[in-house]
Order: structure tokens, then C-alpha cells, then sequence
């Protein structure tokens, strides 16, 4: 056997068993996420999510998925961050793919911004630096996660390293690495984005260290790049750029501006626990002290508040539902679909509340958000939802891109009779804020006026 022969049939077989190892991974990440789906239990889905990604730390599906999803419910849904941070730092020791490295260290870096390891993040730059691995996006990463430990210049220094390499070209390059094909229209989209989010970060750290005309410079430059919901707080929870600008409003000594700036998330976003610190900070540099701030929330919350717009979609029966019609009750608007395990949490106590509720001037409208008619019914029958339960229609993306802005699950307005959006959850209900939705129902409802509780 000659030695070219050899070296082929070598080749062939190495070939053929890297064919198997990625069938076997694929086959493994298709029955992880249909276990993680079938599943209600946070501690079941971290148990199938943990096994799946330890193993097949190189699977895309393992890094970009499973990892962060376990490490989600881990920090926000199990209160174990320690778990998070120790899972994914035995995976950043088993994944040798360049590609899904990146997708390891985003969630790596994250944590320890989250979660005050200044030391943690530190020895993981120097680290990166020395491999010369400190490119995009990981230095976006860092410069989110500096700025929460308060690294400000560490955050800016990165901040600029971001924006000098930034370009749609290079997010195409990155998007066929990955296996990706992202046309010249959507890396603009993308690239500006990030600019958004760069800028953004850069202006509040810029002004904690006092350099006020760059900040607001780079704020200015980030507004028309950021994205807001519906309600006008910020679509970003992890940079929220209303909050970093009444931040560094207040730094800067404009107390007023700032509390006109965070409001919407600090007063209509219901749990954003950064934005209600600025607003407090904000009205006591104004008048000394917290005195009068909860009434002063309220009648703030009038005068912020917007009114929603209509919309008319079908129910599972085929029976159409104008959305102006409920006009006069107090009225919860979810958005769910059947992938999103806080949706299908949610939707039961829901319908408690529904029927707590319904004869005093409840209505409650789900709206089914991905197109999986036959699995979203399959839920309504298993839980017996009652109430009124809308699906994909004529319209619908219009309803739920344009309209309400709708850019994660579930999302929730309450709405009062008059049509006033005067509460938005965004994410999962936790045991705090399932606890103020059930006490603000019944305040609602006893605030309509007498002709309106006459007729409920």
C-alpha cells in the first residue's frame, strides 16, 4: 500500500468520524431542546441544558443556546449566580472552536459583570490580551461588563477599541464564519446597533469620570441608534440608555432632565430596580429629600402614560376582536408564544386573576406571537384558559413589531379603562412582581369611575 494511499484513507476516516461526531451532537442538541420545551421544572431544564452543553462544549447549539439559557435560569430563576459562573467556566475550558468561544466568553463576561468579580474579569482581559483574542465582539463584551463594575476606563478604553473596528464588512466576515450569510442592508442594521450600544456605555463612562462634553456628545450620537419600547423605556435591558443618560444628567448637576429621561422605565416599567434608584436620586437632589415621591410617581405616571392603539385579530375559533372594544375595563395585554417557559408560567395565573376578577371589569387579551397554531391550542386546552386568547392573523406583525414594539416574551401592558398604558413587565413574572399584579388589579378596578363599574 503505497503511502499516499495511506494518508488518504486516514484522512478519509478522520473525516468520516468527524461527520459522526457532529450527526451525534446535532442529534443530542435536537433532544435536549425538545426535553428542555417538554419541561416546566427551572431545575429539570438546568439538569438536560448543564449534561448537554458539558458535553459537546464545540456544538453551536451548546454555546449559543444551552449555555446562556442555563446560566439565565441558574442566576434569575434557581437565585445560583455561583452555579452560572462555575458552569460557564468549565465550558470556556473545554471549547476550542474560535467561533464558539465568542459565544462562551459573551456569557463568561456577562456573569462576572453582573456579579462583581472585578478581579474574575480582570485576569480574563489580561489573559485574552496575551492570546491576542482581544478583538470583536469580545471587547464589546468587556466594555458592557466594565461598566458595571465601575471600570471606567477600562469601559472607555474598550469602548474605543470597539468603535474604531466596528464595520458592516466585518460583521459579514463574522456571519460566515459562524455559517451565516447576512446581506450588506442587515450588517448597517447590526453595525448600528452596536455603535448604539457603544456610544451609549462610552457617554456614561465618560461622564463619571468627568468629562461631560464628550459624554453628552456620545449620547447624542447614540439616540437615533438605540431602540425603545412601546412605552418609551428602553428595549435594551442591559444598557438602558434612558438610564445612563439621567445618570450622567444627574452627575452633571441637571436633576429635572434626568427624571423626564428615566421615567418611562423608572415609573411604567414595572421592575427595573436601576431606573427607579436614578428617578429617587434625582427627586432628592431636587428637594432634599424622598418626602411626597410616591405621590409624585403617580401623577407623573398620568402624564407619561400613552394611550394603546387598536387592533381587531382573530381568536382560535376564527371570530375577529377589536382591541378598542374593551374601552371602559381594566385590561392586562400579554404577548406569549409556546417556546418561552415564563410565558406558559405566566398564563395560568393569568386566568386566576381572570376569574378573581372578570364580573368587576377584568379583561385579558393573549396574543400568540410565533405562528404555532396547533401547539398554542394544545396549551389553552391542557391549562384551560379562559380567557380571550388571539392568534397569528392578518395584521399580526403589524400588531406586534410595529405597533407595541414587541421585542421579547412575554410582554405585558396593563392598561386602564380609559386606555392608558400605566404599566409594562417586561420578562418573567417574579414572585415580587406577581405579588403587585395581583395587588393592582383590584386598585384598578376600585380607581374606574362609577359609570364604568356600573356596566362591568
Amino acid at each position: 500500500m503505497t503511502r499516499q494511499l495511506i494518508l488518504l484513507l486516514a484522512l478519509s476516516f478522520l473525516s468520516s468520524a468527524q461527520v459522526s461526531a457532529q450527526d451525534e451532537a446535532t442529534q443530542a442538541y435536537r433532544k435536549a431542546r425538545a426535553e428542555v420545551r417538554a419541561t416546566e421544572s427551572y431545575e429539570e431544564a438546568v439538569r438536560i441544558l448543564r449534561a448537554f452543553v458539558l458535553d459537546y462544549p464545540n456544538h453551536r447549539g451548546a454555546v449559543s443556546w444551552a449555555l446562556p439559557t442555563a446560566t439565565f435560569y441558574l442566576t434569575y430563576e434557581l437565585d445560583d449566580p455561583a452555579g452560572a459562573i462555575e458552569l460557564a467556566e468549565a465550558v470556556e475550558q473545554k471549547t476550542t472552536g474560535e467561533v464558539e468561544r465568542r459565544y462562551v466568553l459573551n456569557t463568561l463576561i456577562r456573569l462576572y459583570g453582573d456579579h462583581g468579580k472585578v478581579d474574575e474579569l480582570n485576569r480574563l482581559i489580561e489573559k485574552l490580551c496575551e492570546t491576542g483574542s482581544m478583538k470583536f465582539p469580545i471587547n464589546n463584551f468587556v466594555v458592557g461588563a466594565a461598566v458595571k463594575l465601575e471600570l471606567w476606563e477600562t469601559a472607555a478604553r474598550h469602548a474605543d477599541a470597539v468603535l474604531s473596528a466596528l464595520t458592516p464588512d466585518l460583521l459579514v466576515e463574522q456571519s460566515l464564519e459562524e455559517g451565516r450569510e447576512t446581506d450588506r442592508a442587515a450588517a448597517e442594521s447590526l453595525c448600528n446597533y452596536f455603535r448604539g450600544e457603544t456610544r451609549t456605555i462610552r457617554g456614561y463612562a465618560c461622564a463619571n469620570l468627568g468629562r461631560f462634553d464628550e459624554a453628552f456628545a456620545d449620547f447624542a450620537a447614540a439616540r437615533p441608534l438605540n431602540n425603545f419600547t412601546y412605552v418609551g423605556s428602553s428595549a435594551n435591558p442591559f444598557h438602558n440608555f434612558n438610564s445612563y443618560l439621567a445618570r450622567s444628567l444627574l452627575l452633571a448637576g441637571r436633576a429635572a432632565e434626568a427624571i423626564d429621561t428615566v421615567a418611562p422605565d423608572a415609573i411604567i416599567r414595572v421592575g427595573d430596580s436601576e431606573a427607579g434608584l436614578v428617578l429617587r436620586s434625582a427627586y432628592i437632589a431636587l428637594n432634599g429629600s424622598d418626602e411626597g415621591l410616591g405621590s409624585f410617581i403617580e401623577e407623573k405616571r398620568m402624564q407619561v402614560a400613552i394611550t394603546a392603539e387598536d387592533f381587531t385579530l382573530p381568536d382560535y375559533s376564527g371570530a375577529a376582536h377589536r382591541f378598542i372594544e374593551l374601552r371602559g375595563r381594566v385590561t392586562i395585554l400579554t404577548f406569549w408564544n409556546p417556546d418561552c417557559v415564563p410565558c406558559l408560567r405566566e398564563l395560568p395565573i393569568l386566568e386566576q386573576l381572570w376569574l378573581a376578577h372578570r364580573d368587576a371589569g377584568l379583561s385579558i387579551v393573549a396574543l400568540e406571537s410565533s405562528g404555532q397554531t396547533e401547539r398554542a391550542r394544545a396549551f389553552i386546552d391542557e391549562k384551560n384558559l379562559t380567557f380571550h386568547m388571539l392568534e397569528n392573523g392578518e395584521g399580526e406583525s403589524e400588531v406586534v413589531q410595529n405597533i407595541f414594539k414587541v421585542v421579547g416574551f412575554p410582554s405585558t401592558f396593563v392598561i386602564d379603562g380609559d386606555g392608558k398604558v400605566l404599566y409594562f413587565y417586561y420578562g418573567r413574572l417574579t414572585d415580587e412582581t406577581e405579588a403587585q399584579l395581583r395587588r393592582l388589579i383590584p386598585e384598578l378596578l376600585e380607581d374606574r369611575p362609577e359609570s364604568a363599574q356600573a356596566g362591568a
